[in-house]
This record gives structure tokens, C-alpha cells and sequence, in this order.
């Protein structure tokens, strides 16, 4: 009986060390590679944004007192895999009515290596007077961003060329505007 028990380990062993290099070691989902490759403790998924050759991830990760809004890229598709390609750091722009974020990354291209530029804008929103947030910039029209809304708090992202954010109330009027 412990010879089988023995082969039967061999075996399982085998198959996993298999899988592992037939895979490239990479996880299969967004999912599965956020848990496994993230620098950050990540303790909820805000939103994926799955294009061509990759992912964005929105996420929070906890500080003190506060989930802090974080932005991932990954590179991949379920069938071969995802791995993270940037960026791998937390900025921390705490402010009073809004935060203001802008994290840029070499874009996906499925065809062959990253060859653009991929813009993200996000943040998080703390003031309840702030209904809507717009982003625009010097390339780009002013446009929606996408907001969030969970137990921890209000989040915005918008991909895109931006630098501007305008947060208005329910009245359209402008309450604070940051960027340039």
C-alpha cells in the first residue's frame, strides 16, 4: 500500500510540474494573477477592463484608515496567460475632495510588442457635493468618467489622454478642477 500511495504522490507531483511548465507558470485568469502577482494587498477588484492583448485592473489595497484606489496592467489572454507589467507602486494622493491619479503604460498591441502609450486617470472621490467627474485634456474633448460606488467609498477611472479632472455637483457647475 505505501509503494501506491508513493506513485500516486510521484504522480500528482508529476502533473502539476507538468502543467506548470506547459502554462509558462502563468495564471490563467486576471483573477487568478492579481492574487498571485500582486505586489499590494488587494482587497477588493474595483473593475477589469479586458482589450486586446491585455487588461487594466482597478483596485483597492488598504492603508490605515482608508482603501486606497490602485491601477494594474497585465499582459495576456486566459488561454496563454496573464502577467503584470506595470506599474507596480501606490501613489497616494489623499486629498479633501478628490483624488488625482495618472499612471502610463506602454499599450497592448495582440500583433507584436507594446508600441503606444496607454493613459489611465482615476481616483477617488470624498466629497458628496461631487455628482460627476469629467476628464479632458489638451488632445481630448471633456468626457465622463466611470464612477464606482461601493461600501468603501466613491472611485472614477477614465482611459484615455487626460490630465484635466472636473468635479461637478448635480447642478453641472465645476466644485474643483485639477491638472493642466
Amino acid at each position: 500500500m505505501r509503494a501506491v500511495h508513493k506513485y500516486l504522490l510521484l504522480l500528482i507531483f508529476s502533473t502539476i510540474l507538468f502543467l506548470y511548465f506547459f502554462t509558462g507558470g502563468k495564471p490563467h485568469t486576471v483573477e487568478d494573477a492579481i492574487s498571485k502577482t500582486m505586489p499590494y494587498k488587494v482587497s477588493s477588484i474595483l473593475d477589469i477592463v479586458k482589450m486586446p492583448g491585455g487588461a487594466i485592473v482597478f483596485y483597492l489595497s488598504p492603508r490605515d484608515n482608508y482603501q486606497l484606489m490602485g491601477v494594474a496592467f497585465f499582459k495576456g489572454d486566459d488561454e496563454k496567460g496573464w502577467e503584470i507589467v506595470g506599474p507596480r507602486d501606490l501613489r497616494d494622493y489623499h486629498a479633501d475632495q478628490f483624488s488625482f491619479n495618472v499612471q502610463t503604460v506602454a499599450a497592448f498591441n495582440a500583433q507584436g510588442p507594446f508600441d503606444e502609450r496607454l493613459k489611465v486617470i482615476f481616483g477617488q472621490i470624498n466629497d458628496n457635493e461631487i455628482k460627476v467627474i469629467k476628464v479632458g485634456g489638451a488632445e481630448v474633448e471633456f468626457a465622463n468618467a466611470k464612477i464606482i460606488q461601493n461600501t468603501e467609498g466613491r472611485f472614477y477611472y477614465k482611459v484615455g489622454k487626460y490630465n484635466i479632472v472636473q468635479g461637478l455637483n448635480k447642478n453641472g457647475e465645476i466644485v474643483l478642477q485639477v491638472g493642466q
